[in-house]
C-alpha cells in the first residue's frame, strides 16, 4: 500500500493522502451510463482508472464506512449513491459529477451519502 508521503509525492494534496493511506485502496474503472450499470464500489478508499465517462455505485450507506474516490479516469465520472438512497439533498438515485483529477469524500448517513468535494 502506497504511504502518505508517496501519495503526496504523485501531486495529491495532504488530506487526500492520508485518506487514501488510511487503508487498502483498490483501482476501478467506471462503467455503464446508469445507476444500474455502473461499477459498485467495494472499497473505502477507491481510485478510479482510465474510462471513458461512466460511473460508480457507493455501497448502502446504512454501517458503510466513509469512502474517499480519487478520479484518474482522465474523465469526469459520475457518483451514484445505492439504489434508493441519496447524495445531500438531491433526489434519490441521482449521481454528483466527480471532475477527473478531484477527489471527493462520501460520508454515510442513516438515509444516503453527504458529499464533500476535495482537492
Amino acid at each position: 500500500m502506497a504511504t502518505q508521503a508517496q501519495l503526496m509525492g504523485l501531486g495529491l494534496p495532504g488530506a487526500v493522502a492520508t485518506a487514501l493511506a488510511t487503508g487498502p485502496i483498490t483501482t476501478i474503472t467506471p462503467a455503464g451510463a446508469s445507476q444500474a450499470a455502473a461499477t459498485q464500489i467495494n472499497s473505502p478508499s477507491v481510485i478510479l482508472g482510465t474510462a471513458s465517462a461512466a460511473g460508480v455505485v457507493l455501497p448502502p450507506s446504512n454501517g458503510a464506512p466513509e469512502t474517499t474516490i480519487f478520479n484518474n479516469s482522465g474523465n469526469a465520472q459520475n457518483v451514484y449513491p445505492a439504489p434508493g438512497e441519496t447524495i445531500n439533498a438531491l433526489t434519490a438515485n441521482t449521481s454528483v459529477s466527480l471532475a477527473s483529477t478531484k477527489c471527493g469524500s462520501f460520508l454515510p448517513g442513516d438515509k444516503g451519502w453527504l458529499y464533500s468535494a476535495g482537492a
